[in-house]
């Protein structure tokens, strides 16, 4: 190998392959100006290597640097004075700069060439140039990070500051206006860790704070303490990074939906639980189904006690039936019921949690049937209102409520022993998105007819219900349950009931099907507990079956389009509607409930407005009943409670929508309007931008009679002047 290294062909040869092989070559070589030349064509640092005769050579130099800009550092020194020299390297490689004679770095040109190749060749200009305004613009165009290099004075110009950031958001960090909003906005959306430089009130800036966590989750360490609280952001901040869990509000570190969620984005979410969460049956156990191995390593202890249950069971013959006591052990949590061994053997199978209790399937030993078993969390505090709870949950008389075999307190803990739905209205949703019904292209026919059956009977179980004074006043997917061919409705133990003259059962209402009346602080506990009628009565006037008919039509355009029961906060806010299309998404999970778009009548034309967009987009208009379906829908969430019809009406509506489906009758709008008058009174669905051109038409139409009505007032007043006239002339 020694001796080809020494053989001239073969040097120059393998040079001209790569340039590097000069660095192995004979001295001899090195000071060879031909192999010189061809090496530095290949790689122009192995100029290096050269001679340093060879270092002096112009030809050599030049196209070494303008194959490697930094070769300029291995150039004699006089040439690092040659303008064309220097011209090249700097357009090659900006940062050449460092290496040229500082003649040549107070040349502007030179020096303009070299921040539009890098722009942190700033740093490496003469302080004179780094006053030019045009040179630090191109600089931070290139390179944002080189404003730290720019005269002070350029770093307050709003027009370079804004360029730097848009180019990189941590530019922020060297410039004036780390308090300027849009500057900050724009610093953030290239890179979310600016917000560390942002000055501490745009840090308390909800807007702001939210693009810097989708950005990088973990900026929301720099975050006021306030949105340290925030859900959305708080959630936002660790679904881009799990570790943003370390600076999130400690509520969170206990909230079991909220460290569930980031359990299923990673299991190093538990390292950030509270430890409290450890001894959280309900939280383990729900652990323990997404992650047997998590559980077992958070919780050990009440995993152990949740495996020798289910081993248990998994052991007992399917005969031996469970027994059904009303003996309680003396623990304070046996309402959560994963150790209640003195009511079941084994432990009940888990149904779900709600916000008031958790329910449970359970074998009863008497009537050898499935049951549900429903336990309170909170004790009791009324003892009135728990009698007149009971007495409801007791109730045989009513159709669509779901029966209740047993209903007592237990240490100030009130369970109720149900009927045992096959499954939930929830459920079925859910069913039918991952069928993807939802999401290719319209629903098909069949499945339409299938949803508008199933709401029949929803309308029936409600009507029942109605009709004997019973509000519900929480209707929602998951307290509606599928029983046999019947679907009944559920979680009346969460409610209130009072007496002002009728029986009204006031509950606390889910926000996505919650009727604008039942929103509003009419009543308050105190005014419950006063025992004052009068003032109940009151209170209570504007709240009537139609709160339940507002949560009836969410649960309809649930049921057609799983859509996300809130509408965009952006289109509610926008008063240029012209700009959303057919395809705009109008229904988002961080938009407004509907309960608070109704309270203005544009909030509720533009609501009506997006129903109408959606089912037109769910339901294939062909089948010619979406017009009647849009409008049945829009009557019953509505902010006017006196016009959302009853149930009895909306059943009549939809029976007809589906004779028609089935080609039963063939005018569906002729047959509804002789059975329900009222849809007539329906206006017309126009878009929102209709309706806006006819209020601007009424409005020109209104100042053309005032302007109208000024004249005729004025042409009577010289009327009468003539009269007058003529009066004092006779």
């Amino acid at each position: 190998m020694s001796e080809d290294w020494a053989d001239r062909t073969y040097v120059l040869e393998a040079v001209k392959q790569r340039g590097n092989a000069l660095k192995y070559a004979d001295e001899a070589f090195k000071k060879d100006r031909e192999i010189v030349l061809e090496a530095v064509k290949k790689n122009g640092l192995i100029i290096q290597y050269a001679d340093s005769s060879l270092k002096r050579d112009r030809e050599i130099v030049l196209e070494a640097v303008k194959q490697r800009g930094y070769a300029i550092q291995y150039a004699d020194s006089l040439l690092k004075k040659d303008r064309e020299i220097v011209l090249e390297c700097v357009k090659q490689d900006g940062l050449a700069l460092e290496y040229v004679d500082l003649s040549l770095q107070k040349d502007r040109e030179i020096v303009l060439a070299a921040v539009k190749q890098n722009g942190l060749a700033l740093r490496y200009a003469d302080s004179s140039l780094k006053k030019d305004r045009e040179i630090a613009l191109e600089s931070v165009k290139q390179r944002g990070y080189a404003i730290q290099y720019a005269d002070s004075l350029l770093k307050k110009d709003r027009e370079i500051v804004l360029e730097a950031v848009k180019q990189d958001g941590l530019a922020l960090q060297y410039a004036y206006f780390q308090n300027d909003r849009e500057i900050v906005l724009e610093a953030v959306k290239q890179n979310g860790s600016a917000v560390e430089y942002a000055d501490s009130s745009l840090k308390k800036d909800r807007e702001f704070i939210l693009e810097s966590v989708k950005q990088h989750g973990l900026t929301l360490k720099y975050a006021d303490s306030l949105l340290k609280k925030d859900r959305e952001v708080v959630s936002e901040a660790v679904k881009q990074d799990i570790l943003a869990l370390k600076y999130v509000d400690s509520s969170f570190k206990r909230d079991r939906e909220f460290i569930l969620e980031a359990v299923k984005q990673h299991s190093l979410a538990l390292e950030y639980a509270d430890s409290s969460l450890q001894r959280d049956i309900v939280f383990t156990y729900s652990l323990f189904k997404l992650n047997k191995e998590n559980a077992r390593k958070f919780s050990p202890s009440i995993t152990k006690t949740i495996e020798e249950s289910i081993n248990l069971q998994r052991k007992l013959s399917s005969n031996i039936i469970e027994q059904y006591s009303k003996i309680f052990m003396d623990e304070k949590d046996l309402y959560y019921a994963i150790e209640l061994t003195s009511l079941f053997n084994p432990t009940p199978k888990v149904l779900g949690y709600g916000g008031e209790g958790v329910a449970f399937k359970v074998f009863h030993k008497s009537s050898k049937s499935l049951r549900a078993l429903k336990l309170k969390y909170d004790p009791e505090e009324s003892e009135e209102s728990t009698k007149e709870t009971i007495n409801l949950l007791n109730r045989t008389d009513i159709e669509g409520k779901i029966k209740c075999f047993d209903c007592e307190i237990i240490q100030n803990h009130l369970y109720s022993v149900m009927e045992l739905g096959e499954e939930s209205l929830s459920n079925y949703i859910s069913r039918n998105n991952e069928s993807e019904i939802y999401r290719n292209g319209f629903i098909k026919k069949e499945k339409l007819i299938e949803i508008l059956e199933i709401f029949i009977k929803v309308l029936n179980s409600v009507q029942s219900i109605h009709d004997h004074n019973i509000l519900h006043r929480d209707l929602d997917p998951q307290n509606i349950v599928k029983v046999q061919d019947l679907y009944k409705i559920i979680d009346f133990e969460t409610s209130r009931v009072i007496k002002t003259g009728n029986s009204i059962t006031i509950a606390r209402g889910k926000f996505a099907y919650m009727s604008p009346e039942v929103s509003h602080d009419n009543y308050s506990d105190d005014l419950l507990k006063s025992g004052d009628d009068e003032k109940l009565a009151h209170n209570v006037g504007q709240i009537t079956i139609s709160c339940d008919i507002f949560s009836l039509g969410c649960i309809l355009l649930k049921l057609l389009t799983n859509c996300p029961l809130q509408l965009c906060s952006t289109f509610v806010n926008d008063s240029d509607v012209s700009k959303y299309n057919d395809k705009y998404p109008y229904f988002s999970g961080h938009g407004k409930y509907f309960y608070t778009v109704v309270t203005t009548t544009e909030g509720e034309m533009k609501l009506h407005y997006a129903i109408e967009k959606l089912i037109n987009e769910t339901i294939n208009p062909d089948l010619g009943v979406n017009n009647i379906l849009i409008r049945s829908i829009i009557s019953m969430i509505q902010r006017d409670s006196s016009k959302r019809l009853d149930c009895y009406s909306h059943k009549l509506t939809i029976e007809n929508i589906l004779k028609f489906l089935k080609g039963e009758i063939k005018d569906i709008t002729l047959n509804i309007e002789k059975q329900v008058g009222e849809l007539k009174k329906i206006s017309p669905l126009r878009s929102y931008s209709q309706l806006a051109e006819e209020n601007n038409k009424i409005t020109d139409e209104k100042t053309k009679l005032s302007d109208e009505n000024s004249n005729l007032l004025e042409r009577i007043k010289m009327l009468e002047e003539e009269i007058r006239k003529l009066t004092q002339t006779i």
